[in-house]
């Protein structure tokens, strides 16, 4: 299956150029992998903002090889590794909770079963995973205070203790395990019509705010074929909710700019901004997955998230995008 699965990814710009779907046809996605099964995938991250004033700011970059071992594999559940490796943060500032946390990921391997197809179901050995994170978060502030004087000036030891601590809990290390394996499982095990769109309820949590919404999803025809199936979603999410996520990144935007700075004075500013403004938002996701058939890994995966701030006299735009190609069969 691995070299097949080789020969495909090799002669994929090739092959989406000529053999196609028929618009009747079905897509079958394989429902299952082999133990030993071993991909890597360089992931990149990066968010924009987009002024009402024409101009765009980078606010974030990075870039990572991510690593699954398929450890076991049953008719019913998965047990798979997940490693990282050359972490670069691309950002022109220093910022020391990136640093530290590129360096704690550098070092974390976390297994997780999933079901037969690919739903996290559990984290497994997970209070010793945060023991050993929080052992070397303390480990590593301790060497990154005592040799750079730039660490120093950029945050206390204290300020990032205490958000280090917020990273080393269940719930985050949940929420980034599903932040990984979600876009390469997503369509596992599926049977999909050519020409039709399907509809599944979706949670998302974005700065802090639970948000509900639907994604539609279809294969595309004009991209699709016997090897490999394109399939496109779209997400749109209106109303209080989103609002309530962009007055959260614009308080995280203020404090990052003033740490010191008064949350609920922040707040209430921001509250005033929105009535002034009659601010109204909303949120729009597509996501683009090239998914091989026979073996039902995904090769490339593509991702925009757009929350639009509009705030009367025009629209300011935060943009995260993402991609997960696979690089290599090991």
């Amino acid at each position: 299956m691995k070299k097949t699965l080789l020969i495909a990814v090799g002669v994929l710009s090739s092959v989406m150029g000529f053999a196609q779907y028929m618009p009747d046809s079905t897509v079958q996605i394989c429902a299952y992998w082999n133990k030993g099964e071993k991909m890597s995938y360089e992931c990149s991250r990066k968010q924009i903002r987009k002024t009402k004033t024409g101009g765009e700011l980078t606010v974030s970059s990075s870039k990572e090889t991510m690593v699954i071992d398929v450890l076991d594999a049953t008719e019913k559940s998965y047990v798979i590794q997940l490693g990282y490796k050359d972490i670069l943060d691309l950002n022109a500032e220093v910022n020391v909770s990136n640093v530290l946390i590129n360096k704690l990921s550098e070092n974390l391997k976390i297994r997780v079963k999933t079901n037969e197809l690919g739903t996290l179901e559990e984290i497994l050995d997970m209070d010793n995973t945060i023991s050993q994170l929080k052992q070397q978060t303390i480990t590593l502030i301790d060497d990154m205070y005592s040799k750079s004087e730039e660490v120093q000036k950029a945050m206390t030891r204290e300020q990032v203790m205490a958000m280090i601590e917020n990273f080393c809990t269940k719930e985050l290390l949940v929420g980034a395990c599903l932040d990984d394996i979600s876009p390469l499982v997503m369509y596992h095990g599926g049977k999909y019509e050519i020409g039709e769109e399907y509809a599944v309820d979706v949670n998302y949590n974005v700065a802090n705010v639970p948000l509900q919404g639907k994604m539609t999803f279809w294969v595309d025809p004009e991209e699709s074929d016997s090897t490999f199936a394109v399939i496109r979603s779209y997400t749109l999410i209106d109303g209080e909710d989103v609002l309530n996520v962009s007055k959260n990144l614009m308080l995280t935007s203020i404090q990052s700019i003033k740490p010191d700075a008064d949350v609920q004075e922040v707040e209430k500013m921001i509250d005033a901004a929105i009535k002034e403004y009659n601010m109204t938002d909303r949120f729009e996701q597509y996501t683009t997955s090239i998914v091989h058939v026979d073996s039902g890994w995904t090769t490339n995966w593509y991702f925009d998230r757009i929350v639009t701030i509009n705030e009367g006299d025009g629209e300011t735009q935060i943009i995260d995008k993402r991609t997960i190609e696979m690089l290599e069969l090991e």
